[in-house]
Formats: structure tokens, C-alpha cells, sequence
């Protein structure tokens, strides 16, 4: 998504282009329908905009709203601070289990999508 600046953050990959609702759903693996009803509550609650890119009106990207940092920071900060407090109490060889679990985890419930 691009902030309100217009400077995108991409998709996490390194790929700082904007953020439409096409490349959102895929990442996110919902239906059309289900992007948009999600995008129209993120909208009509304050926390992104639909802009449309000025070379092709059919191309929508999806902007922060700057309030809309402030509530996530808020938010996700002090989780951040109970998450690395919590993986300070283990070891580096008791977090390499948990990931192996986790991966196996997530590999068997991919299975059961099929």
C-alpha cells in the first residue's frame, strides 16, 4: 500500500510498488467479494483509500491512512514487545523446535485444503 505520502511499501518482498485490491486478494487468497467487503469496511472506516492511478483510471491503488498507522502502531507494538519478551525466555535450540513444529504444522493443514 502506498502511505500518504505515495511512497509504497509494497508486499513485503521488496517489491515497494503499490498496493492494488487484485494483488491484496491473491496474498491474502479471498474471493473478489470478500476483498471488496473488506476493503469497503477498511474505507469507511477511515483506514485506506482508493486512488486511481493517474496513467490507467481501471487501475485502483490502496493508500494508508495516516490515522490508520497510528491505530496499528498502537496496537501491534505493544504485541511486538510480548512477543520478544516471551522468545527471550527460550533458547535458540527450543525456537528452532517450535518453527520445525509450526512448518509441519502448516504443511499438514495445507494438506487437509486440498
Amino acid at each position: 500500500m502506498l502511505d500518504g505520502d505515495g511512497n509504497g511499501d509494497g508486499d513485503g518482498s521488496g517489491n515497494a510498488e503499490p498496493m492494488t485490491p487484485g494483488r491484496l486478494r491473491k496474498q491474502l487468497n479471498l474471493t473478489s467479494g470478500a476483498m471488496t467487503a473488506c476493503l469497503d469496511r477498511l474505507e469507511k472506516a477511515g483506514h485506506i483509500r482508493r486512488v486511481r492511478a493517474a496513467d490507467d483510471r481501471r487501475v485502483v491503488h490502496l493508500h494508508y491512512a495516516e490515522a490508520a498507522k497510528e491505530v496499528a502502531r498502537d496496537y501491534f507494538q505493544p504485541l511486538a514487545r510480548g512477543t520478544d519478551a516471551a522468545r527471550a525466555r527460550f533458547t535458540p535450540e527450543e525456537l528452532h523446535v517450535v518453527v520445525r513444529f509450526l512448518a509441519e504444522m502448516n504443511r499438514e493443514l495445507t494438506l487437509l485444503r486440498k
